[in-house]
């Protein structure tokens, strides 16, 4: 073990009971690399017998655990919708988690950003587990990308803002509040079924109608990839609510819409 990981496991108060004591830990990993691990969340893996993750930090990970480590990318992938994918992982860690309490021992599920903000994995895991009473659970917050996007962005998503997914806006199932800052997550993934396919084009174009008639089409928002990974630096596209869909050939993985609020207008 390194350490660091002895020296922090030493110190009193880092680590809550609720996480110390749970079967299974909900770990978020933070904005990316080792150096942005909270100390609690580094105290959580340090004391469980298996760490699985979906993040491009798993090689950092493997460096601080070694083969504790497992990455769920294989249950992830392929031809399946994220529906299908997050019920085949959940259904795995209920699984693991029932048997480390058999043995007396924990696991940990780590999550990039906020393992509580925006992660469909998590959020399908939290749901099914809110019907599991065998084995405690506990979810170990970190700095999240929408937390970054906040301080990319200071003017546009001062104050109160909403923080919505593109699907829900594109299909009707959700109306803005113009009056109030907007985030728009998975832009990337709006109007599609499967994991990692390209943009919906008629998806965007109904998202475009729908921001451009609650924003007006001249109103000002810009496509922007937060530094979530260590790696990744940030990016930023202006545009307009009206002109969304001609950014489609620029639109990728990661990328989130930031959209400041209507001026005049009462929240």
């Amino acid at each position: 073990m390194p350490e660091a990981l002895v020296t922090l496991n030493r110190v009193p108060g880092l680590i809550s009971d609720e996480v110390r004591l749970a079967t299974l830990k909900i770990v978020g990993l933070g904005t990316g690399g080792p150096g942005r691990l909270t100390a609690e969340a580094i105290i959580a893996m340090d004391n469980a017998s298996r760490i699985y993750h979906l993040s491009p930090l798993g090689s950092e990970l493997i460096t601080l655990y070694g083969d504790r480590v497992s990455s769920l990318e294989p249950l992830y992938a392929g031809p399946h919708t994220p529906e299908a994918s997050y019920a085949g992982i959940v259904e795995f860690l209920v699984n693991e988690a029932d048997s480390a309490q058999s043995r007396g021992q924990s696991i940990c599920f780590a999550s990039y950003g906020d393992a509580l903000f925006m992660v469909d994995s998590t959020t399908a895991l939290l749901s099914r587990l809110s019907t599991e009473k065998r084995f405690s659970v506990a979810v170990v917050p970190a700095v999240s990308a929408i937390g970054a996007l906040r301080a990319m962005f200071p003017q546009e998503l001062r104050g109160n803002f909403q923080c919505v997914d593109s699907n829900s806006i594109s299909t009707g199932l959700l109306m803005l509040n113009s009056a109030l800052p907007t985030i728009v997550t998975q832009v990337a993934e709006v109007g599609v079924r499967q994991l990692r396919a390209p943009v919906d084009d008629d998806a965007l174009r109904r998202l475009t109608h729908a921001l451009a008639t609650a924003y007006g089409p001249e109103h000002p928002c810009t496509l922007a990839v937060a530094p979530w990974y260590v790696d990744i630096p940030p990016l930023s596209i202006a545009t307009t609510c009206g002109g969304l869909i001609e950014c489609a050939p620029r639109i990728h993985t990661g990328m989130s819409l930031v959209i400041g609020a209507r001026v005049g207008l009462q929240a």
